[in-house]
Parts: C-alpha cells; structure tokens; sequence
C-alpha cells in the first residue's frame, strides 16, 4: 500500500514553515499512532498525539513541535475528513510538495525561471 503524505504549512513567529507528514499504518482513534515529519525539507521527527497534546521523539522547540501538531490537526479534524478520506486536498499538497523540491532541486540563475518555479508551487498549494 502506498503511503500518502498530508502537507503542512504554517508560520511561527515569523518564519514561514512547509512540508508534509506521512502518517504510520497503524491507527490510535482517529489519528496514526505517529507521523514521520519533514519541514523546509530537513527531518523533524516523529510526532504522535497523547492525551490532547503533541509530542516528538526528537529534540525540538515546543512551539515549533505545538505548531507542527495543529496544523495536522486541523487538517485530520476537518469536517468529513481524515488522512486517508482529504485525497483531492492530499494530491493537491503533494503537487506543491513536488513543485517545490524541483524548484529547489533545479539550478538556475533565471530570475524568471526562479518565479515561475515558485509560482507553480503557490499555484498547486491554493488550487481547489
């Protein structure tokens, strides 16, 4: 079975965040027992839900790993909607993911080219 990632993007205190967070298979009610984490493309761990509250197996800021929380939180508490049921929501994230990471990956000096890239992105991010 192939694993979906659920995007995420949130500020905090400034700093613009995105990602995604590909849930485990295995469920604790309405949530995965955790989600592997990636944001601005660096690893941030593996966050899990207990209790009402928001944890990770990594050494990270608590109102970074709060924000991380409810961003997937809103999306898994959404009316009608879950990890596995938000698919035109997910595939649209994943398009934004992926334009994203090929703007990134791609070398150009094209300033042009460069905003094109990013507005693809923005474009995949918002569509719906």
């Amino acid at each position: 079975m192939e694993k979906t990632s659920i995007p995420l993007q949130f500020d905090l205190n400034g700093t613009q965040y995105t990602g995604w967070a590909t849930p485990s298979d295995q469920k604790v009610g309405r949530y995965a027992k955790s989600y592997h984490v990636v944001l601005n493309q660096v690893f941030f761990g593996n966050l899990s839900h207990d209790r009402g509250k928001w944890l990770i197996d990594e050494n990270r800021p608590n109102d970074l790993v709060m924000a991380a929380g409810e961003c997937l939180n809103e999306i898994i508490t959404s009316p009608g909607t879950d990890e596995t049921s938000s698919k035109a929501t997910i595939d649209r994230g994943n398009k934004a993911i992926d334009a994203e990471q090929k703007a990134n990956n791609k070398e150009t000096n094209d300033p042009a080219e460069k905003k094109t890239q990013a507005e693809d992105a923005e474009n995949w991010r918002n569509e719906g």
